[in-house]
């Protein structure tokens, strides 16, 4: 079954997953989207982005790290102030180039509950344009607040 699912996600972004050991969450994402292709639900481990009801649907960038920033960034590119956290964005693109993968995460939250956030996307492109087509959330959370884990559940 493993086998079957590395299968589903190009061999470049499998490269950049194994070494930042995330390929589980990878392989989970391209289940989760290859699901909802088929209206199936996706994986409970995300909370799954409302494109709409956020307002993410709408942007649009030449750049895809621009609509990861626009739509996930507490800092929208600007100044990064002292002790909030780290933004870490990572950016690949499928084997035709018309489909991204990002992960836009935030670590060492300043939170007593959140120790970090992160978003999975999957951005596509029309024309010379860049946009969302999926997100999810998950979190970590501070000792004794919740998961340690990457997980779609709250911290407390």
């Amino acid at each position: 079954m493993i086998e079957n699912m590395m299968l589903m996600i190009p061999e470049a972004l499998r490269r950049i997953l194994l070494g930042a050991g995330l390929l589980v969450m990878a392989q989970s994402m391209a289940i989760g989207a290859q699901a909802s292709e088929k209206a199936k639900p996706m994986a409970p481990n995300y909370e799954i982005v409302d494109l709409q009801k956020s307002g993410h649907a709408n942007i649009r960038e030449k750049d895809p790290k621009m609509v990861s920033i626009r739509a996930f960034s507490p800092y929208k590119g600007g100044f990064v102030e002292e002790g909030f956290g780290r933004e870490v964005i990572s950016l690949t693109y499928s084997d035709s180039e018309r489909q991204a993968h990002i992960i836009h995460a935030m670590h060492d939250l300043p939170d007593d509950s959140v120790r970090s956030y992160r978003y999975l996307a999957i951005l596509v492109r029309d024309g010379e344009l860049w946009r969302l087509k999926q997100a999810r959330k998950q979190w970590t959370c501070q000792l004794g607040r919740g998961q340690q884990e990457w997980s779609g559940q709250l911290c407390r």
